[in-house]
């Protein structure tokens, strides 16, 4: 009998331990008559966390926001994912906790390895349920050959850090999360205090080994609850609301939240949907400006532009001096095209401040930054600013190539069939002109608008429509009718 009682008391403990150890009551309020709201959040082991990961966060913890929850449930069961976007839920998550007072619980059901372990540690209390394992958070890269391998010592460096710096803030020991991502790092439990090493000869009799050399520290769930990194154990059904606490909440209703509008947002968003929305608007104004009239090219620069626009507001609040620099841009093409012929330096400043401030969209905040000349001093948002910048100079490199392929090869083929350019009707006429009223080789004239190649040339009291022959000619300047070919007249500077 008195044995059983044992194993019941063995049995019990965590639960009772739950609710009279940590102070829960002192961050959870809840209400004692009436419905008790509770947010719920779940990274599952078959989608690795991504942008879309962040989106689907921060747009649920608005709506949780509002809807005045009690507090919200984190449940991890996964491998892991993108370091720069588990960085960002943990800021969100944090947000939530200490600005908002709504105290967030990482459930883990199985897995936080890597990003999921940064995500457990954002939270203010973890529960891990029997099978749970939590750590090997050292960040990897896909190296030239396409082989996974350790990420530089800068990348490791600067996670190591959020590591430790995360752990601290709800009072955990910040050299157990140091050792998840970083391998090389020996830490020890000495008489109870959790200690580093500088190498394994140094490890005394007596000394518990808690991250050996050369092995990346995972912990299981005893581990997690002996070393104090989890705050209390589920019990057997995985059920948190049958703990004592949790048991004592009346009325509660979980809430999920979900829309089609995260993965819109979260495909905006993707490096490589960015850039390309960055190449469809550089070589949008540029045909266009070849060709002044809202045309095709005009429609898709503007689309690229405002997709650009949408998934900067759909992340992050808009820095209106970028947007300001957008929209004066826009406005000085807008003059260039509708006001002042030709395409001089209103249109290429317009041109410039668009790329700055669409560019400045594209990259994620200056403001939280660190850098540093050796490397070693960058945080993460540092890493993802020069990722986000090589995806956008190689936008920019590769629209540069695309352009002065168009404008050698494609551009004076679409300028000949369009219908701003003269062409030969059935009746012997072009563009209302009689063959014989077309200006003869040698002809002299003047620019009526610029011609870049495409535009207007006015030889006596004629105007023309023309193409000059790979250079751009200023309105006004002198012109010489070099050939015409077919429907087509070509002119150079005179």
């Amino acid at each position: 009998m008195h044995y059983l009682i044992f194993l019941l008391g063995c049995f019990l403990m965590p639960f009772v331990s739950a609710s009279e150890e940590f102070p829960l009551a002192e961050t959870i309020q809840y209400h004692s008559d009436g419905i008790n709201k509770v947010g719920s959040l779940s990274m599952p082991r078959d989608r690795p966390i991504d942008q879309s990961t962040y989106l689907q966060v921060k747009f649920a913890l608005e709506e949780y926001k509002k809807e005045q929850v009690s507090f919200i449930l984190l449940h991890l069961n996964t491998p892991g994912g993108e370091v720069f976007a588990a960085t960002s839920i943990a800021e969100l998550l944090q947000e939530i906790d200490q600005k908002e007072h709504i105290p967030v619980i990482a459930v883990i059901d199985n897995w936080a390895l890597s990003a999921g372990a940064m995500l457990a540690y954002s939270c203010r209390w973890i529960a891990v349920s029997n099978q749970a394992l939590m750590g090997a958070a050292e960040p990897v890269m896909a190296s030239s050959s396409g082989q996974m391998e350790s990420a530089p010592e800068k990348i490791n460096s600067a996670l190591r850090a959020e590591f430790g710096t995360l752990a601290k803030n709800y009072g955990r020991n910040p050299l157990i999360a140091e050792a998840m991502v970083d391998k090389d790092l020996i830490v020890v439990k000495r008489e109870g205090e959790i200690l580093r090493l500088n190498e394994m000869s140094a490890v005394k009799k007596g000394d518990e080994v808690i991250s050996a050399q050369g092995k990346l520290l995972t912990l299981d769930a005893d581990q997690l609850i002996d070393l104090q990194i989890a705050d209390f154990r589920l019990p057997p059904s995985g059920n948190l609301f049958e703990l004592p606490f949790f048991a004592s909440i009346p009325q509660v209703k979980e809430l999920h939240y979900g829309s089609w509008k995260i993965d819109f947002f979260a495909f905006l968003t993707n490096p490589l949907v960015a850039s390309l929305l960055m190449m469809g608007l550089i070589l949008g104004v540029y045909m266009e400006m070849q060709h002044p009239g809202m045309g095709v090219p005009g429609i898709v620069a503007l689309t690229c532009l405002g997709l650009v626009l949408l998934s900067h507001f759909s992340t992050q609040a808009v820095d209106w001096l970028e947007i300001l620099f957008v929209l004066v841009g826009i406005l000085l093409l807008l003059i260039e095209v509708l006001i002042l012929p030709g395409f001089g330096v209103t249109g290429i400043l317009g041109v410039l401040l668009i790329l700055f401030g669409v560019g400045a969209l594209l990259l994620p905040s200056w403001g939280s930054t660190q850098f540093s000349w050796n490397g070693e001093g960058w945080n993460l948002s540092a890493i993802a600013f020069v990722n986000r910048l090589e995806w956008l100079l190689g936008s920019l490199l590769l629209s540069t190539l695309m352009i002065m392929l168009i404008a050698r090869f494609f551009t004076p083929r679409f300028l000949e069939r369009n219908k701003m350019i003269l062409h030969e009707t059935q009746e012997g006429s072009v563009a209302g002109l009689e063959k014989d009223q077309l200006p003869l080789k040698g002809a002299e004239g003047r620019a009526f608008t610029s011609l870049h190649p495409g535009g207007k040339i006015q030889i006596g009291d004629q105007i023309y429509e023309a193409l000059s022959e790979g250079e751009l000619i200023d309105r006004g300047a002198k012109v010489l009718v070099s050939k015409i070919q077919g429907c087509v007249i070509f002119v150079t500077k005179g």
